[in-house]
């Protein structure tokens, strides 16, 4: 089995192993039940996001274009690059300590009135530096107001840029995923069952306490 990387026990960080033109592949995430604080502490523009914050699911895709083939059905897809995807963060805001914190990430990100001020932040979640995502703009922010007394909840939906000039190619099939016939496709001969839920421990919690 050839090896794809390091892992370190200490950290759960992966680091991968180096391409044949000894460029390093990347970089995982670390793993959450072994460094938590990579994933508690989200950033942007050089501050912690406050309160209980959350991710939501993102996504993460290429743009396609149709070729031209004229007089045969499809045609070969010409990528353009990654599409600038989206990333929203909601920050639930319970302190005082949190509120003016927010306050002065709102103003720093989204400066009304003076769109020279406008810039590209540096941001960081464990999930968006998988996809190399780190460095953003804010497109909108949405507040909701405390009710009754309960928190109240920022919203920030940003967008995620990239830099890169080669970007747009024509693809090629890769000779590593053709086999040469059917046969050489391991249907049943070779079956390896995957860990599943039945495999979760059954003394009490269900879920592992430990890598």
């Amino acid at each position: 089995m050839a090896v794809i990387g390091t892992y370190d026990t200490r950290t759960g960080q992966i680091t991968m192993a180096s391409a044949s033109n000894g460029n390093a592949v990347g970089m995982s995430p670390p793993y959450w039940r072994i460094n938590r604080l990579a994933w508690d502490e989200p950033r942007i523009a050089g501050f912690i996001l406050p309160g209980r914050v959350t991710l939501a699911p993102f996504k993460i895709g290429i743009k396609v274009q149709e070729g031209e083939a004229s007089g045969k059905d499809g045609g070969k897809p010409v990528f353009r690059g990654v599409a600038l995807p989206r990333a929203q963060f909601t920050c639930e805001i319970d302190t005082g300590d949190d509120y003016f914190t927010m306050d002065a990430i709102v103003k720093i990100i989204m400066p009304i009135g003076q769109p020279t001020k406008r810039n590209l932040y540096n941001v960081y979640h464990p999930t968006l530096a998988r996809y190399k995502c780190n460095v953003c703009f804010c497109e909108w922010i949405e507040e909701t107001p405390p009710n009754n007394g309960g928190p109240t909840i920022f919203k920030l939906f940003l967008v995620c840029v990239f830099s890169r000039d080669d970007a747009t190619h024509t693809p090629t099939k890769s000779a590593a995923t053709s086999p040469g016939n059917a046969q050489a496709i391991d249907l049943i001969g070779n079956v390896k069952r995957i860990n599943d839920v039945r495999d979760r421990p059954t003394d009490g919690g269900g879920r592992p306490t430990a890598p």
